[in-house]
Parts: C-alpha cells; sequence; structure tokens
C-alpha cells in the first residue's frame, strides 16, 4: 500500500484503529463506513478519516444525538472537518458535503427487488469511481446508478452490477 491508494474500512473487522493509524502514515485515503455501529467507533483515530459515507442513524450515533439529515451533515462536518462526509438517505437519495459544498443526490426509480447489498455496492462504486478521480457529483452519481442496479436483483455479491452495467444506466 502507499500513497494516494483508498483503503476502504467497515467496522465488521478486528484492529480498525490500528489500521487508520497505519493507512494515515502511508498517505492513504482513507473511507470509513461506520456500520455495523457500537461503542468501539468513538476508540478509533476517525480524525484520519477522509471519506465518512453513512447513513442517518450511524451519523447519529457518531454525533451523539438524531436530527435532520441538513442538521446531522453540519454536526459531521464541524466534529471533523477535514473529512469529505457522504450521508445515504435511503429512498431519499443521498447528500455529499466537503466543507461548505453540498451536493444533493435523488436516487434513481427502479422496482425494488432486495435492499440487502444496496449500501456496500454504494459504498464500492463510490470509492471506484473517486480513486479514478471523478468529481465527487459524478462520483456519487455513479454509486448511485450502480446502487439503484442492485436493489433490482435478488443476493447481496449476486446483485452487484457489472461496470458496463453502471456506465450505461440511465
Amino acid at each position: 500500500f502507499e500513497k494516494g491508494d483508498y483503503l476502504v474500512l467497515q467496522n465488521e473487522i478486528s484492529e480498525i484503529g490500528y489500521i487508520m493509524e497505519r493507512a494515515r502514515e502511508k498517505g492513504m485515503v482513507l473511507v470509513f463506513n461506520p456500520s455495523p455501529m457500537d461503542d468501539k467507533i468513538s476508540s478509533y483515530p476517525l480524525e484520519y478519516v477522509d471519506y465518512f459515507l453513512l447513513n442517518e442513524i450511524e451519523a447519529g450515533d457518531i454525533c451523539g444525538e438524531q436530527g435532520s439529515s441538513e442538521e446531522l451533515l453540519q454536526k459531521l462536518s464541524d466534529k471533523f472537518p477535514a473529512s469529505k462526509i457522504v450521508l445515504t438517505l435511503g429512498g431519499d437519495g443521498s447528500l455529499y458535503r466537503d466543507g461548505q459544498r453540498i451536493l444533493t443526490q435523488g436516487i434513481y426509480k427502479v422496482p425494488v427487488v432486495d435492499t440487502t447489498a444496496a449500501g456496500d455496492v454504494f459504498n464500492g462504486a463510490l470509492t471506484v469511481a473517486l480513486s479514478e478521480g471523478r468529481s465527487q457529483l459524478e462520483a456519487v452519481r455513479f454509486a448511485c446508478k450502480a446502487s439503484a442496479i442492485s436493489v433490482t436483483r435478488v443476493g447481496a455479491q449476486s446483485s452487484a452490477p457489472y461496470r458496463n452495467e453502471v456506465d450505461i444506466f440511465e
């Protein structure tokens, strides 16, 4: 691993704090989804996170209180001013915040079959697009398209779309 590489972490493995510290030392871009939430989250060096990818419940847990999506976005930005925040809102799309800039992305309306992997597909697709140098708006749109495709299919791994499917999705 080297400077500029993207590292995606979820709260499903051990030694997350240690991994975050080593990633920071190497100059990696750290993308963190705090799912599943637990008390250990507060012990991690969250100030090292470059991108938070979370839903409203996770955001409220990290902030210590619930609120509207706009309030949570503001609180997270105040708490982690150097981080970029992507707040997923389920059927209401997502919000992206980078400093004072806020981008809103709606969903792509599709027939929903299974939402099991929607968040994971969103997170993976967003990270792919960012690592390719796409703008934040393009990256969020790409992630929303991938997630929209995934909910039209049953299962987790089997619902993840191929790249060409996302590229041609309208």
